[in-house]
């Protein structure tokens, strides 16, 4: 570019800046906000927030209420099945093994897995073993490469739960 040109344009530039400081400084007019269009946003906000205070404050009632209930249901169990123990010991002569504890099965745990577009596989591998749908992430991953799943995982949204075997999930969330 020449000499002339740039100086041309550098004039230009500085032209429109004065042009444009010149209409804000003496021509436009900010409008005028009505102040109690301000006021009333800031009531509506603070009635908001109380009214999460009172759904908050609910919610720990009912959840505080529901624990206390669950205490006193595993009580009521335990009470009644040391009554019919003694009761049983007291009846007969023989003597009565305690039942030892039954080991439980693990329960079915169900979980919507959603893999949303662009999300490494990952991520939704971690997500699987924090829900306890998959035991371990490193194995799954492993699972995943060695039977050639890895490139072919898919976004969408999966019902999967704790039942499946790693190649249930695989071709779930590969669509296969």
């Amino acid at each position: 570019m020449s000499r002339p040109s740039l100086r041309s344009l550098a004039l230009g530039f500085f032209l429109s800046a004065v042009i444009v400081f010149s209409y804000t400084t003496f021509i436009y007019k900010a409008p005028v906000v009505d102040s109690s269009v301000k006021t009333e946003k800031k009531a509506e906000t603070a009635e908001q927030t109380e009214e999460e205070k009172t759904y908050k404050k609910k919610y720990e009632e009912l959840l505080a209420e529901t624990e206390v209930n669950e205490k006193k249901d595993s009580s009521k169990e335990n009470a009644s099945k040391d009554s019919s123990q003694t009761e049983a010991n007291k009846d007969s002569s023989v003597p009565v093994k305690k039942e030892e504890p039954k080991e439980e099965k693990p329960t079915k745990k169900e979980y919507t897995l959603v893999i949303e577009p662009g999300e490494p596989s990952s991520s939704a591998i971690q997500t699987l073993a924090e829900q306890g749908i998959i035991k371990n992430a490193d194995e799954f991953t492993q699972f995943l490469s060695d039977n050639n799943y890895e490139t072919l995982v898919r976004d969408g949204s999966y019902a999967l739960n704790s039942e499946m075997t790693y190649e249930e999930i695989a071709k779930s969330i590969t669509h296969q």
